[in-house]
């Protein structure tokens, strides 16, 4: 028994340098050249990730790479890889093709299949994720945009009814007239406060003016919401 331990060769449990990692690996180096140019470091060196796999579980698929079995695993975003240098970009009808849930959708994907393209798969699901995230955006600010509305009118309503109360002149005549009678707002103070009132009258001519958007607050917008 003992001379049969000793001839049995010890499994290595540490990195494998140059060794296929498991089944879902596959060697990098085609016989018609590299399949995707990936660089990892190796010890000082930086090298061509000898083996590659593909993780297509994830929202957006990413593109694995390693030196060997039981080597720290490295990740890229898994994007398409072009093909020829001229092309027509995509068209709206074309991006709806692309689309998921549609009736045809079962046959794009077949489509997708029979092409037998990782890369390719990958980038049809970069966009699938892109288009979830930007209608659910859309979604967002619908609501947002609702919820704004509703807060406008509501204000233009109490400024209608601030606006029947005169309160403007109600408040600037005890501020014109009795504001020195106030000891808090006597000298610098008071004085302040009212430079103050004519600034925020300038402001608000200026953002008047200059168009500014009330939603993002820049004034190179030219759509304003309501």
């Amino acid at each position: 028994m003992d001379t049969d331990a000793e001839g049995q060769t010890p499994s290595p449990t540490g990195p494998q340098p140059g060794v296929l990692p498991g089944p879902r690996w596959k060697d990098n180096f085609m016989a018609t050249g590299t399949c995707h140019f990936f660089i990892i470091p190796d010890g000082d060196k930086n090298v061509i990730a000898p083996f590659i796999s593909y993780n297509l579980h994830a929202t957006f698929p990413e593109l694995l790479a390693n030196n060997g079995c039981g080597c720290t695993v490295h990740s890229c975003p898994l994007y398409a890889h072009p093909v020829g240098h001229h092309h027509s970009p995509i068209s709206p009808k074309d991006k709806l093709l692309l689309t998921k849930g549609m009736q045809f959708t079962d046959l794009v994907d077949w489509a997708l299949k029979e092409e037998d393209n990782t890369t390719l798969q990958g980038e049809v699901q970069y966009f699938h994720a892109y288009h979830t995230k930007a209608t659910q955006i859309v979604c967002c600010i619908g609501v947002l945009k609702e919820s704004l509305q509703t807060e406008h009118l509501a204000m233009y309503r109490s400024s209608e009814r601030l606006a029947t109360a005169n309160a403007i002149a109600r408040i600037c005549c005890q501020i014109n007239r009795n504001m020195l009678k106030a000891p808090y707002f006597k000298g610098k103070r008071g004085h302040k406060a009212q430079t103050a009132i004519r600034n925020c009258a300038l402001h608000a001519w200026g953002k008047n003016n200059s168009k500014m958007c009330d939603w993002c607050g820049k004034t190179s917008v030219k759509v304003q919401w309501p």
